[in-house]
């Protein structure tokens, strides 16, 4: 797709380093530290991934760095996130290339315009909030209101894809959208199980990329701040080669 865009695209560097101490240090075995090589099989009651490192036989400033990228990475707090998903995503991402990094440098918003420009412009409806959504057998109805009064969309099927908080909204609440009829039981009780990570992002620029002096590009891992987990260290020679950006995730960021 985004070659058939036109969009430039970049590969980044999977070098991984470790802060701790003040010092910054190649982290060569970054994967092999993060598996354990000992994932609770899919097949076995779920377990969080703060239990998992409890039984996990590694020494704890591996347990420190494991839990730091986890958080980071999945915006999801150790003692939550459950560790049969980490070890889901961790094989599917073995099957793609998934220590690969590419990025679009000039945003992931041209792959949308992209999908959109040859797209019938009624087809479209923005700027446009979604107030109820009525199905029957025949045909669905999403009520919304736009900048100037309410409309009705009347199509065969409905893919829900809003956030978490606007599907859990409760009655009255802003942004609440109304099914009728009402979501089965078993449906409303696995929203209520579910939760949405905290997550901060950050970038900065400089004139220059200093860092590379020390540091060849890549991520930082820093299991022992009380600020980021990951750093993008990215020294890929684009436009944008003098930034540092970074992510603070899960408990840190509650």
């Amino acid at each position: 797709m985004v070659k058939s865009a036109g969009l430039p695209i970049v590969e980044g560097d999977g070098k991984r380093w470790l802060a701790r101490n003040g010092r910054v240090r190649s982290f060569p075995d970054f994967w092999g530290d993060h598996r354990h090589r000992s994932f609770p099989n899919p097949s076995e009651p779920e377990i969080t991934y703060e239990k998992f490192l409890e039984k996990a036989n590694v020494k704890e400033p591996q347990k420190a760095t494991a839990r730091s990228y986890v958080e980071g990475f999945n915006a999801a707090r150790s003692d939550r996130i459950s560790a049969q998903a980490v070890a889901a995503a961790d094989r599917a991402a073995s099957e793609i290339e998934g220590k690969k990094v590419f990025r679009l440098p000039y945003g992931y918003d041209g792959v949308i315009e992209w999908m959109a420009c040859d797209l019938p412009p009624e087809m479209l409806h923005l700027r446009s909030e979604v107030t109820q959504i009525r199905w029957n057998s025949n045909h669905v109805d999403t009520l919304y209101w736009t900048p100037s009064s309410e409309r009705t969309f009347r199509s065969r099927r409905v893919i829900v894809t809003i956030p978490l908080g606007v599907l859990r909204a409760a009655d009255g609440e802003r942004g609440m959208i109304r099914f009728e009829p009402p979501l089965p039981g078993w449906k409303q009780a696995a929203l209520r199980t579910l939760e949405m990570g905290h997550v901060r992002r950050f970038a900065f620029e400089f004139k220059d990329c200093f860092w590379t002096e020390r540091i060849d590009g890549g991520f930082i891992i820093a299991p022992d701040e009380e600020s980021a987990d990951l750093v993008d260290a990215g020294s890929h020679r684009f436009e944008f080669a003098d930034r540092l950006g970074g992510r603070i995730g899960g408990r840190k960021d509650d």
